[in-house]
This record gives C-alpha cells, structure tokens and sequence, in this order.
C-alpha cells in the first residue's frame, strides 16, 4: 500500500494532545513555513530510514545511542517527503542544514504515539473491525495466544496470530524481529488479514510494545494478564520490577474487558489496577489451583498423574501432558476467552489435548532409548515450572540441561538459571543463546560463576551447535535431555546479525546418525 492519505477533523483531534504543527520546506525559499496538517500528503509510513522510497512518510523515531532526527537527511535523500520528529524547529535546524529537498515537516510531542495513531489511520483502522485479543505476563504468553488461535481456526474463525512465533495468517508466517512488532507493522498485517477476510486479532503484548505504544490506536475486545514474576529488569529494559508490572498494567488502558490470572501473587494490585479503567461487571479471572469459588472461571478436580494431569473445565474432563501446572493455567485461560468471545467452550476443551504449541514441549526419541525436548523456557519462572514437571516423566534416568542466556539484557537471569539447574537439573551444559553484543564465553563464564562453590555437574561449551552434539552423544537409557531457551526460534542473534540456527535440524542430522 503506497497511498497518500491526509488528515481528516476527526483524526486531528486524536491527536491533538501532541502538540503537532506543520511546516513546509522548499529549496526555493530555504525556510521553513507553517501549514495547515490537513494539507500535509501522509505517504507509507517508515522509521527506518535505510528503507525510505520515494514520497515515504518518516518517523524520526529516538534510539538507543542516536537521535532519530540525526537520520532525517538520509530519508530525505532516499526520497521521503514528509518528516515526523519530535523537538521544535529550533530544536532540529541543525538537522536540516544543507537539505535541498521540498519536504513536509510534522513536529510532535510523544512520537512513537503519534506514529501508532496515524498507522491506524493509513490502513483504514482495521483493529476496529476485528475481535481483538491481547494476552500480555511474564511467561507463556505465546503458548496461550498459539492455543487460541488454533481453537478460534478450528471454530471457522479466520485469525491472525502476531507474536513470538511471527506474523500468522492463512497458512503464512512471516519473521517478526520483536514479540509485539512497531505499530506500523501490525496495522499493516491486520489491514492485510482483514482484506482476507480475518475475524480475529490474537496479539502478544509485551511490557516493551506497552512502555513503547507500539499497541495504542487498538481497542482490546478482551486484555488478559496472564502472570508476571521477575525478568526484563535492566538499562535497555526496565530499570526496576515496579516499573516493569506498571508497564504491563498499560494494556487495561486499551481494553473493553479484562480476564485476570486469579493465582498471581500481585493479584490484587493487578485488578485494582485494571479498575482504574474498567467497571467490575467488565473484569473476569481464571484459576487453576482446583477452588471452584476462587474465580469466574476454575479448574477442578485437579489429579497430577504419572506422566499428566486430568481436571475439569467448563464440564469436559481435560488430560494434558506432562502434569504441570502451568499447562493447566494456559488451559482455563485460552478457554475463558473462548466463553467470553461466545465460542463453543466445551468444543474448545475437547480440542486441547492434541494441540502442538511451536517450540514447546517438542519431544524427540534420543539414541540409547533417551528422550530429547525442545522448550522455549529462558527464565527463571518458566525453566523451574519446566524442570519440575519432568520429573515425573523421566524414566529412571538423568534430567540434563543445556541452556544459555541473552547478552546486552536480562543480566538477572545469568544469576536465576544456574540456581534452578543446580537444584533440578541432574546436569547442567552452559551455551550460547543469543549473546548479542556480548561474548558468549563472558555470559556462560558468569552463569558458572552463580553455582554453588561445591557444584561440578556442569559443562561449559560455547558453540551451541557443539554442545548439542557432546549432550546427544552421552546421553543414556532413560535419560531427558532438554534444549531450553530457543524454543520456536530458527536463529542465533551474534552482534547486529541473525544467523540461521535450527535445534530441530541439528538434531534430526545427529539422530540421523545414531
């Protein structure tokens, strides 16, 4: 879509607490003159500069170690016509110096908002015309928006899926860089869905997309909080866990009804705070600790038994695998927002227990009559809720580890997960994982560093792919070997790149083998 739209009444006065002005440049004249916004052509919207075309619409948007507005030269240059920045003329003349473009200039309070609002408004408000479903917590956020939208495809639904595993549609999936990606990206898939004939929204929603505003200009038909515990604490994420759960808390902002995790330990700040926007006739809660009078929506009959868990929902009698809690969890979850959307919830519950969720809980025969799993698990919170619920299923034999940690981020799990493979973990290999920035030797050398003084059970093999290789070739009968922390992904983040990496295919090629 290269159209050029512009401003109606309606749309101006969304934004009118941006304290927006326009101005135009000619090379003519050399200054720059205000205009009316109703006249500015609003073309494709962009924020990376590297990829602006011709009559492009540029956001200057702030970065991590530059100004966006040090980039509007090179938009221009590439052919935009019309730049959106924050700051005041005087604020950004030294950016336009030597500019020999006619171009448009949009300067803003709170850009990112005002670049989500006007993605809104480019692509035709597509949100608006979808039943929106925003699942945001610290953990399993992706395995319940995926149970939900395979539920909703089965039901006839026509859903689009945007999160950790990407942009989902219609059999397609495409690469998304962030959880929730920018604005202008989810727009443009939901008006691309929309034109397919998409019913469904189904979103993860970070507490970056929420700090961001990468979500406003989306209404939520439901906003589920699905969990939170410690992690994304640190300089590139939020600087304390406060302000980590308020970030999360935003989502309530956006949304017409509520459905809340009742087994939280922050239970009551969470829907205090979500009745700051919503009445409570408009916010609902779930529970999987088996008390029926504990939420709106609770499991019961809970039995954890050899190798699964059986409770009922909704009055089906569900058996998942393995006995874990946090299945149930995603369970009673992804079925209340079946019976709040007016699906058939008792179909639904018959359904889960053959859904496969992308990168969780993927088991594999191993060599020697071992297993192998691949799980997405990176936290402190998920790896524990992991590690314990296989013990139940393990035959007898060991529970072996192999994890890393992100670099340039999340510095408090390099402390977290040496502590729960220490106390779950029969062995332990420390890898890589996606280091970033940061040397992968550096970040395994400090996780090693948080095991007990009297801890050996652990290995420390920098190559992922040579790890996996040392793991398979040892393993015994009845041991688990469990590939933690990649989950879905089919890449190794090493500097500024993506580099191809598939567990699943290194895996097929060494089982190949044996």
């Amino acid at each position: 879509m290269n159209n050029v739209f512009y401003l109606n009444e309606k749309q101006l006065t969304s934004l009118a607490d941006f304290n927006i002005q326009a101005y135009r440049f000619t090379r003519d004249s050399g200054l720059l003159e205000s205009m009316d916004l109703r006249e500015v052509p609003i073309g494709r919207l962009v924020y990376d500069s590297r990829k602006t075309q011709a009559r492009d619409c540029f956001f200057a948007l702030p970065g991590r170690l530059r100004e966006g507005s040090k980039f509007i030269k090179d938009a221009l240059k590439n052919g935009a016509t019309t730049i959106v920045s924050e700051g005041s003329i005087e604020d950004l003349r030294s950016d336009l110096d030597d500019v020999n473009n006619d171009f448009q200039l949009i300067t803003c309070q709170e850009i990112r908002k005002v670049m989500a609002l006007m993605a809104t408004f480019y692509y035709g408000e597509p949100c608006a015309k979808l039943h929106c479903i925003g699942i945001t917590g610290t953990k399993g956020k992706s395995s319940l928006a995926s149970l939900l939208s395979q539920i909703l495809e089965a039901a006839g639904k026509k859903t689009l899926l945007i999160g950790t595993t990407g942009i989902c549609f219609a059999g397609e999936n495409h690469v998304s860089v962030n959880t929730t990606p920018e604005s202008v990206i989810i727009q443009k898939a939901a008006s691309a869905a929309l034109a397919k004939g998409a019913e469904y929204l189904v979103l993860e929603v970070s507490s970056q997309a929420l700090d961001m505003a990468r979500t406003v200009g989306i209404s939520f038909d439901l906003a589920v909080f699905h969990n939170i515990s410690r992690d994304h604490i640190g300089p590139l994420e939020h600087p304390d866990f406060d302000s980590y759960v308020a970030a999360k808390e935003l989502i309530f902002e956006q949304a017409k009804r509520a459905l809340i995790n009742h087994d939280m330990d922050l239970f009551g700040r969470v829907y205090e705070n979500a009745r700051k926007y919503l009445d409570c006739e408009n916010i609902y809660t779930y529970s999987s600790e088996g008390d029926s009078t504990r939420a709106d929506f609770c499991a019961s009959e809970i039995n954890f038994l050899e190798g699964g868990v059986s409770f009922k929902a909704f009055g089906e009698k569900l058996v998942l695998m393995p006995a874990a809690n946090f299945l149930v969890s995603n369970a009673m979850a992804a079925l209340a927002c079946c019976e709040l959307s007016g699906l058939d919830t008792a179909q639904a519950a018959k359904l889960l227990g053959s859904l496969q969720v992308p990168g969780r809980l993927e088991y594999f025969n191993g060599p020697n009559e071992s297993s192998i799993l691949i799980d997405y698990a990176h936290n402190r919170l998920s790896l524990n809720s992991l590690l314990r619920s296989l013990q139940s299923v393990r035959d007898k034999g060991r529970l072996i580890l192999l994890i890393g940690t992100v670099g340039d981020r999340c510095e408090e799990r390099r402390i977290e997960i040496p502590e729960v493979a220490e106390a779950l973990a029969d062995f332990t290999y420390l890898t890589s994982d996606n280091p970033g920035r940061e040397p992968a030797l550096k970040i395994c050398q400090e996780m090693a560093g948080n095991f007990s003084t009297d801890y050996h059970n652990y290995k420390v093999i920098v190559d992922r792919k040579e790890a996996i290789k040392d793991a398979v070739s040892n393993l015994r009968k009845g041991d688990l070997l469990v590939l933690a922390g990649k989950g879905h992904e089919e890449y190794q983040l090493i500097g500024e790149r993506k580099i191809p990496f598939s567990e699943r295919e290194i895996l097929k090629d060494l089982l190949d083998e044996h």
